[in-house]
């Protein structure tokens, strides 16, 4: 329960609307606006982050025209990381 409502949270900051059933429906990850898909993930103190995970959302968003932006909110250090995926070996801003 803690995680949808950080999800919520998070999302709302972002200007971003929630998926129903928080991206396990019809409509995949968590939350969107007009230029981003966003997965909203909340940790207490590590995270994995898995490349075929990161792929299958930017794959997904490449099709809605739409950037792939994860957001891992790390509780116990009151840290949290914004990755922006994409495609390729080394992009610059």
């Amino acid at each position: 329960m803690q995680g949808i409502r950080s999800e919520k949270k998070i999302l709302k900051i972002l200007g971003a609307r929630r998926h129903p059933m928080s991206g396990a429906g019809s409509i995949k990850y968590d939350g969107s606006d007009e230029d981003t898909v966003w997965e909203i993930k909340d940790a207490e103190i590590s995270y994995v982050l898995r490349g075929d995970f990161l792929r299958e959302g930017l794959e997904s968003s490449a099709r809605q025209s739409k950037e792939f932006m994860m957001v891992v909110h790390f509780a116990d250090s009151e840290v949290t990381a914004y990755i922006r995926v994409r495609k390729g070996i080394v992009q610059r801003w």
